[in-house]
């Protein structure tokens, strides 16, 4: 007799920190934040990433879509051409590329993805080719 396959369901893997929105520290006006989650989709290395993207709504963690990434100030600035960051807890600042709307074969539903990029400790820049 032949050992059974079982399947294991695939374990996502989660990031969290905080969107930042840029301040104006002559005014004395404090960056935005908004705590979130990404949920990583691709690794390309260990500094540059393609997540979806989680935000919390009262108790729980919900996909951003397409339709609710306007309600977010961080997202209209960096549409706007202002910079953006991703604060990720233990990990620092990482450089926001861009923001796009995707679906997946596991979920027909659009979301709001991200590419995130870090300096490389060799270079002490981002790295240049997510997409």
């Amino acid at each position: 007799m032949g050992a059974a396959i079982s399947a294991t369901p695939e374990q996502s893997v989660f990031v969290y920190g905080k969107f930042r929105a840029p301040g104006n520290a002559l005014l004395g006006v404090p960056p935005q934040e908004e705590p979130a989650a990404i949920e990583v989709l691709r690794e390309f290395s260990p500094y540059e990433f393609i997540g979806k993207i989680l935000v919390r709504r009262e108790t729980e963690w919900r996909v951003l879509t397409p339709e609710n990434a306007s309600a977010r100030d961080w997202y209209r600035q960096f549409q706007g051409g202002l910079p953006l960051s991703f604060e990720m807890q233990g990990s620092g600042s990482w450089e926001i590329a861009w923001f796009r709307f995707e679906t997946s074969s596991r979920n027909p539903n659009p979301y709001v993805a991200v590419a995130l990029r870090r300096g490389t400790p060799e270079t002490g820049s981002a790295a240049r080719s997510a997409g």
